[in-house]
């Protein structure tokens, strides 16, 4: 049995076009990568930025050679880095400007590590329960930290899509980076601002709480894509929680 089991899962919503991207990568020693891009740009641009942050992100996995991680943190770093030079060069190849949105969730036996740049969030989960979530670089979340407006009128905020840091562009970005020991009962889940924006807390609880979690993942797109009407974002999500009782050479 696996150390950690993992899902993902994106749906195009109300547009014409998936900007979103998201992919669990297989690692070597039982590491995994959860990785989730929503990008920006036009049709095509974002896109483009999407796939290079999961192309990147991969490619940076595979020069561990099937060893775990002994620095989580600088392979997160160097994945961001790594996935912002990727964008613009392809968008300098075709006369673009893309950006893309990340979160990246690196876990292994002993250790968990994450990163992100923009909105999309990552989910931190102790036995079921939300512990903690990535702070958005966003105009709206400064508001909310400065009191100025409130979590739910976060998500229908006239500027809720006006982001300060993004992968793409001229300025390296600032990603934030964290991570602790791996233990059982950790569980997280990565979501884009068409999910996010449409759920509540408990249904992202319910998602680690559930029996099933590709199932629980799947029931949460359909409940995001249905409050968020006709014209509802691109949807991704992606989850992984530590099973108990796993063997951690699985």
């Amino acid at each position: 049995m696996l150390l950690w089991e993992t899902a993902c899962l994106a749906d195009i919503g109300g547009r014409e076009d998936q900007q979103d991207r998201v992919q669990v990568i297989e690692g070597g020693g039982s590491a995994q990568l959860l990785v989730l891009a929503d990008g920006m740009g036009g049709h095509e641009g974002g896109a483009l930025a999407a796939q290079a942050v999961i192309d990147a992100a991969s490619d940076e996995l595979q020069t561990l050679g099937g060893a775990l991680a002994s620095d989580p943190a600088g392979l997160l770093a160097r994945m961001v880095a790594g996935a912002h030079e990727r964008i613009n060069a392809l968008g300098a190849e075709r006369g673009l400007k893309p950006h893309s949105t990340c979160v990246l969730l690196y876990i292994d036996p002993v250790a968990t590590a994450w990163a992100h740049v923009g909105d999309s969030r990552l989910h931190r989960f102790a036995d079921g329960r939300l512990a903690e979530r990535t702070i958005d670089h966003s105009i709206v979340e400064l508001m909310r930290l400065q009191g100025r407006i409130t979590e739910e009128e976060m998500k229908t905020h006239p500027d809720k899509n006006r982001l300060y840091e993004a992968l793409g562009g001229e300025q390296p970005p600032q990603a934030e980076i964290s991570g602790k020991e791996s233990a059982v009962g950790d569980g997280f889940l990565l979501a884009s601002d068409g999910v996010w924006e449409n759920v509540a807390d408990a249904d992202l609880e319910a998602v680690l709480q559930a029996e099933d979690l590709a199932e629980a993942l799947r029931r949460l797109i359909e409940r995001a894509k249905a409050h968020g009407g006709p014209k509802c974002d691109n949807l991704s999500a992606a989850a992984a929680r530590r099973r108990a009782g796993a063997s951690s050479i699985a």
